[in-house]
């Protein structure tokens, strides 16, 4: 038979009158408040008991509380903490009350797989050190007029897959109904059972890192970032037109690598020695991570040098560290002014269909905010003009070399 000492011993913690109408809910949640959670065999999860009262002009907060937790068979049950900080300090030995020496104490008596009477009680009966050794601090009041965490826990999930259910049950209250001590008045408060934790058990295979696209992005006057897409399948031993050429002034200056899910930042790695290019710009390289950690960023200072082909190689401190996987690696070209990549093996070479495309959008007032046209706003200025065919003209004739 189970024995409510607790709850017994709480009748002398006050003057315990008639049942109100208030009430006390006590539910269980994760510490970010969720009421399902995934993981893996294994794996701990975190829990909380969270209590609230109602009708807070009624009454002064809690004085005693006290609550069973129950486990789906296979999720074995531990005794529980006292919240690290809060106001259910004046709740626990030797400020509170909290069992006596029958019992552990607010973490609760395991039996029969159930974690019976966690929590404790205020000391409402002006107690001092020198009458007993506990319960002796001073009463808190309004406690659980806003949600307060009651006790905090942790399980292990099993080994074998499914739902398991954390819950209580036997919620006890009393709540302080004046605020003049030393000895308070206290009625017995409601008790309502609230949500419980379910927990999913099943095997989660992790979803690696690999690289999906890759943006050059420049900043144009009035318009912002345009990120215009590399073709990272392109390569100049196949097909040296097909390789994506930064035709904006001043070269290459911000290359975005998406990797679609977060890369871990918190390992090494994730830094200058990120990336290997060649041949070697000679530019200093800043990395960062962006849109969710998903996205790799590496800054130019200053640019990489137009008029040549580079090959961008992610090294094994990304791979490893990170988590990366897949194709690692692709080709960019810098080449002010060659708006179009033509087919061919050759040298890429600034020439007369650059400066008629970029005529042509600069005629029909082309939005530079289109990756399709921004690379014809050669000059960054916001607009596509007389004044970036002339930029194209100017280099007309210029080429890129071709080996990376």
């Amino acid at each position: 038979m189970q024995l409510r000492l607790l709850s017994a011993a709480v009748v002398v913690l006050g003057f315990v009158g008639f049942a109100s109408a208030d009430t006390v809910t006590v539910g269980v949640q994760t510490p970010t408040g969720e009421t399902e959670v995934t993981v893996a065999p294994g794996e701990p999860v975190d829990y909380q008991l969270v209590g609230l009262l109602t009708n807070v002009d009624g009454n002064d907060g809690l004085a005693f509380v006290s609550v069973d937790v129950n486990a789906t068979a296979g999720l074995d049950l531990i005794p529980v903490d006292a919240p690290s900080s809060g106001a259910m300090d004046s709740f626990v030995r030797p400020d509170g009350y909290d069992g006596g020496p029958t019992q552990n104490g607010y973490e609760g008596t395991l039996i029969a797989g159930i974690l019976v009477q966690v929590g404790g009680a205020q000391n409402t009966i002006g107690n001092t050190v020198d009458q007993n050794p506990y319960p002796i601090g001073t009463v808190v009041l309004n406690v659980a007029h806003a949600q307060v965490v009651v006790a905090e826990g942790t399980v292990t999930a099993p080994a074998t897959e499914g739902d398991y259910i954390i819950s209580v049950s036997n919620v006890f209250a009393n709540m302080l109904t004046d605020t003049v001590g030393p000895v308070y008045p206290v009625e017995a408060v409601d008790g309502q059972v609230g949500t419980s934790l379910v927990i999913h058990v099943q095997e989660i295979t992790a979803v690696e890192p690999a690289l999906l696209s890759v943006v050059t992005v420049k900043n144009h006057t009035g318009v912002g970032d345009v990120a215009v897409p590399v073709d990272t399948t392109a390569s100049v031993g196949v097909n040296s037109g097909a390789v994506t050429t930064e035709s904006r002034t001043t070269g290459i200056t911000r290359l975005e690598l998406n990797f679609g899910v977060p890369l871990d930042a918190s390992v090494g790695g994730l830094n200058e020695a990120a990336v290997d290019i060649t041949p070697a710009p000679g530019v200093g390289i800043t990395t960062s991570l962006a849109n969710g950690d998903t996205t790799l960023v590496l800054a130019f200072a200053p640019a990489i040098p137009d008029e040549n082909t580079y090959t961008v190689q992610l090294t094994s401190s990304v791979t490893a560290s990170a988590g990366a996987t897949g194709d690692r690696n692709f080709e960019v070209r810098a080449l002010a002014g060659n708006v179009v990549s033509e087919a061919g093996a050759g040298p890429q070479t600034v020439n007369a269909i650059d400066i008629g495309l970029t005529g042509i959008r600069g005629k029909f007032a082309a939005d530079v905010s289109n990756p399709v046209n921004a690379p014809s706003d050669v000059n960054l200025d916001g607009v596509i003009n007389a004044l970036d065919v002339s930029c194209v003209r100017l280099v007309c004739g210029v080429f890129a070399n071709t080996a990376p």
